[in-house]
């Protein structure tokens, strides 16, 4: 990152230990430990993530993207371990609790 290159976060692996969401966040984590600056680790989980698979309308937030969010109780600048602390999912415009999407796999979003 420091000389110009990227980084992104998520896998692709078809790994059946890998829960996706849990394990984006660990990643997260580990980014940071790697040196990474909480707002490098965002950047590289979101923009930078979507810029690799040529997703310019997601990642971002602007008008015209995909506007799937979360809203956290405490800011993973200070801590990145606050990605932790959700209070609200907002995916494909519909709302949801955290505790709604923890009943995968029927959760809201397949219903």
């Amino acid at each position: 990152v420091a000389l110009g290159g990227s980084v992104v976060a998520g896998s692709d692996s078809p790994n059946q230990l890998l829960s996706p969401g849990a394990s984006l966040l660990e990643e997260l984590g580990l980014l940071v430990r790697a040196g990474l600056t909480p707002s490098q680790a965002l950047i590289a989980a979101t923009r930078d993530a979507a810029r690799l698979v040529h997703a310019d309308s997601i990642g971002v937030l602007r008008r015209g993207a995909v506007a799937d969010f979360v809203i956290l109780s405490a800011s993973p600048l200070d801590d990145i371990r606050n990605v932790r602390q959700i209070e609200l999912v907002v995916s494909q415009g519909r709302r949801h609790q955290p505790v709604e999407l923890r009943k995968w796999p029927s959760s809201p979003a397949k219903q």
